[in-house]
């Protein structure tokens, strides 16, 4: 597009820089390196954590790569309907606390840790069951490890699941255990669903929640200190309301369409029009 004179050009990263991936190329460096430098061209992450991993791989300053968090319009489901129809779905009883998560099966997931977080939770709270929804590379694997566990009526492995909306109201405390991420997608998705969430807090994770409030990060990341927290949330019916009614409200009013829309507008108009505007940030930097 640039070689062809194309006025105005918009990148968009939604993770890490790719140098993390198996998909990396030796290309890519110089190719993003003088994209960016360009300046009709406007870059942007959906996340800080993967706009300033772009900026440190491409050895560019701070600020080079603009921020843009995600979006969404929620869909108004009746909550309590789904909650009790997706039990009865995957045969969980009505009055037993669900711990879930809705993820790839890939390494980078972390889905073992999942497990032996549930495994950890089942011995202190027998009466919990896990929901983990998916699918992956890994999973075959983890469906052989949770049987070698003793764990295949406490721990659910179902696979793809068509109504992600539906699911998540049939959780009490949503789990995300990857590695790495950029902005994960399906903590607002949970929190909107009116779950607390207990993550790993990587990248961009932090971006999503309010610490303490809606959610909780775990930076040691064991079986232990996640199970810890999650018998914390799930033990404390008055914590873990209150922390369910936050997150409804906090996905809501900081991921609305709305606000991503204008903000993905700025950016056309920026990468037309204030060309000089990046070309003076960077003789600044």
């Amino acid at each position: 597009a640039r070689l062809v004179g194309v006025p105005g050009i918009v990148l968009s990263g939604r993770s890490v820089a790719p140098s993390h991936f198996r998909i990396f190329q030796p290309y890519m460096k110089p190719g993003y390196t003088a994209l960016l430098r360009d300046r009709h061209v406007v870059f942007l992450n959906n996340s800080r954590a993967g706009a300033q991993d772009y900026e440190r791989w491409l050895g560019e300053p701070r600020g080079s790569v603009r921020v843009l968090h995600n979006g969404f319009e929620f869909p108004e489901i009746d909550r309590q309907a789904a909650r009790l129809r997706m039990r009865r779905e995957f045969s969980i009883p009505q009055d037993v606390p669900v711990v879930g998560s809705i993820l790839r099966f890939s390494e980078e997931r972390r889905p073992k840790l999942a497990i032996d977080m549930a495994r950890e939770i089942h011995g202190r709270r027998p009466e919990v069951r896990f929901l983990f929804c998916g699918d992956g590379v890994q999973m075959k694997e983890m469906r052989n490890y949770v049987a070698s566990l003793g764990l295949a009526d406490v721990v659910l492995l179902p696979g793809l699941i068509d109504q992600t909306w539906d699911a998540l109201p049939a959780m009490d405390c949503f789990v995300l255990t990857s590695r790495m991420e950029g902005l994960p997608n399906v903590l607002i998705e949970a929190q909107a669903s009116g779950l607390p969430v207990v993550c790993t807090g990587v990248g961009g994770m932090a971006e999503t929640f309010a610490e303490g409030e809606t959610g909780v990060s775990i930076f040691d990341p064991t079986a232990k200190s996640l199970a810890d927290s999650v018998v914390s949330i799930l033990s404390n019916n008055d914590l873990r309301r209150t922390m369910s009614e936050r997150a409804y409200s906090y996905a809501r009013q900081t991921f609305g369409i709305d606000r991503m829309v204008s903000e993905t507008i700025d950016a056309y108009v920026q990468a037309v029009r204030e060309p000089e505007a990046k070309a003076a940030f960077r003789a600044s930097a």
